[in-house]
């Protein structure tokens, strides 16, 4: 019996990862309270447990009596002087106890609380071998599924993926390895968690923004070195995400570095994610180019305009080619939410089309108001002298800054000249749109058509 009782500890030794003396503390205590149960909780009963030969000695306290009423606590004499020979009745002797003479309620109880015990303590070992890990990155094999949690074994110990950081769609069988983050580590000996105790102590996410960063730092050197930074990261997870880096050395390109030749790099962590599309791009302390760099695959985006909205909040209006508004919105919004997330603005998306309307109605708005002409306007002394027609481009409401550059570059300095422009040629000359130049020339227009309004 003995030699089987060290064969299961060696086991259990070699399957939990405990301490020795974990497992013989453990076994004390469940046969001591066997013990307790049997002759009284307010017994002075001993345990000792030889974890080299298996001996297990008890003892419990009993009184010596002429005629034995009560096993538990009393001993008839002749009884008591075989183990001390000079026992008298009355006196109170250690019995020696064998794990045979328990019942079958004390063999039972010592059993759950040997299991209990053993849980416990590699609660505490698993608690004290991962507790200062938050955050890093481990690796495991799924072992099941468990009401859409996922168990996962990693060194030393069991974890848990819950289902609200797994990914969309993906599907984990028996057997396959997975890396994750470690976001939370349950104290076993935090009694207001005890209730909402996860099946294993460590909680894993595959969800979490940090895992995204951290699998970078595993494939990109230059990250792990400090020489290229992730400022920023916003997930959709499993499907799209985007990441901000910058660059400490002027030589470095931080999307290049981040990518690899060919996309080698990024591709890597795509994989590691099953399939969700990454989209790393520069960031900038210029919040203006960092918005339009957010809203990557978008290119030439027109204009991008800091406001605050009623409550005080950044909202970023982006102004972007009509044939790129889809683009930056992304289906259902994700392209726009996740600039937003990336940069910490509120980005309301808008088309040129939509913006010359706002360009209209603010040029109509500001040389005729109230019903007043320019004319009248110009007759009051206080009136601005300065008319449309002396108007640079630049000053045309809604216009971008980029295009009135452009246009100035090519002769076009002034509203009046913008105004006489013939839109196809425009077109040709600028590399625009055909319906950008139209609204642009007609905005110029509606401009000059103010002043001679009634």
């Amino acid at each position: 019996m003995n030699q089987s009782l060290l064969q299961s500890m060696q086991q259990i030794l070699s399957q939990k990862g405990l301490p020795k003396n974990i497992l013989v503390e453990a076994i004390e205590e469940a046969l001591l309270q066997a013990a307790r149960r049997r002759f009284g909780a307010d017994a002075s009963v001993s345990v000792q447990f030889n974890d080299s030969t298996g001996e297990i000695r008890m003892s419990a306290p009993k009184r010596v009596v002429e005629i034995m009423r009560s096993f538990a606590s009393e001993i008839p004499v002749d009884e008591a002087q075989k183990i001390h020979p000079e026992a008298r009745v009355g006196q109170i002797v250690q019995v020696p106890v064998k794990t045979r003479d328990f019942g079958r309620i004390e063999a039972q109880l010592a059993r759950q609380m040997l299991v209990q015990k053993i849980k416990d303590a590699e609660r505490a070992n698993v608690y004290a071998l991962y507790k200062d890990r938050i955050e890093e990155i481990v690796s495991g094999v799924v072992q099941q599924e468990h009401y859409r949690d996922v168990i996962v074994e990693i060194e030393g110990a069991e974890a848990v993926l819950p289902a609200a950081e797994r990914l969309r769609n993906e599907r984990y069988a028996r057997g396959n390895r997975i890396r994750s983050l470690i976001i939370d580590v349950v104290d076993p000996e935090d009694m207001e968690r005890q209730g909402r105790r996860p099946r294993a102590s460590v909680v894993l996410s595959r969800a979490h923004p940090v895992l995204l960063i951290r699998l970078f730092e595993q494939e990109v050197p230059e990250i792990a070195d400090g020489l290229v930074l992730i400022e920023a990261v916003a997930r959709d997870p499993g499907e799209r995400s985007k990441i901000a880096a910058s660059s400490r050395e002027s030589g470095i390109d931080p999307v290049g570095t981040c990518v690899g030749v060919r996309g080698s790099r990024v591709q890597m962590v795509m994989q590691e994610l099953n399939g969700e599309r990454i989209d790393v791009i520069e960031w900038s302390p210029d919040p203006r180019q960092f918005i339009a760099n957010a809203l990557s695959p978008v290119k030439d985006i027109s204009n991008v305009t800091l406001e605050e909205d009623e409550n005080g909040e950044p909202v970023a209006v982006v102004v972007v080619p009509d044939d790129q508004l889809s683009l930056a919105i992304g289906r259902r919004g994700q392209n726009a939410r996740l600039a937003s997330d990336l940069t910490g603005w509120h980005i309301d998306i808008i088309g040129e089309w939509e913006a010359g309307a706002e360009a209209r109605s603010q040029a109509i708005d500001l040389f005729k108001s109230d019903g007043e002409t320019v004319e009248e306007a110009g007759a009051a002394e206080s009136a601005s002298t300065e008319q449309p027609t002396d108007l640079s481009v630049e000053d045309l409401p809604g216009m971008a800054p980029k295009i009135a550059q452009m246009l100035k570059e090519h002769g076009y300095d002034s509203i009046a000249d913008l105004a006489e422009a013939d839109p196809e040629q425009l077109s040709e000359l600028l590399k625009l749109g055909a319906k950008t130049t139209e609204k642009l020339v007609e905005t110029a227009r509606l401009a000059l058509n103010a002043e001679e309004s009634p």
